[in-house]
């Protein structure tokens, strides 16, 4: 305890000086981060606003894309069932072959 008494008496002005502009540029420092976050804060409402005014036409769009999408997936769909419905039609005609007709002759 003794040496950080002697340091502190020793280099008290250096720390002084050191303390007095760690103040000053902290507050400089402080000062630019709030601007700069005033300023961001601008820009953003800014954009949101545009934003805002320009969707309309672009969420009408999508919804007409949306419905396309629909359409083309329930078709498709359809089409599968179709397929499922054909090769289910080949496998039991496969598997249950049919036999020729003989002609029973008398």
């Amino acid at each position: 305890m003794d040496e950080f008494n002697r340091f502190f008496r020793e280099n008290s002005q250096w720390l002084w000086v050191i303390a007095f502009l760690g103040v000053v540029y902290g507050i400089r420092l402080i000062r630019i981060l709030t601007t700069h976050q005033q300023k961001m804060a601008q820009i953003l409402s800014q954009n949101q606003s545009q934003q805002g005014s320009l969707n309309a036409p672009d969420l009408e769009s999508m919804r007409r894309d949306l419905e396309v999408l629909k359409a083309t997936v329930n078709q498709q769909t359809v089409l599968l069932d179709s397929i499922a419905n054909q090769q289910r039609e080949l496998l039991q005609a496969v598997r249950t072959p049919q036999l020729p007709e003989q002609k029973v002759s008398l």
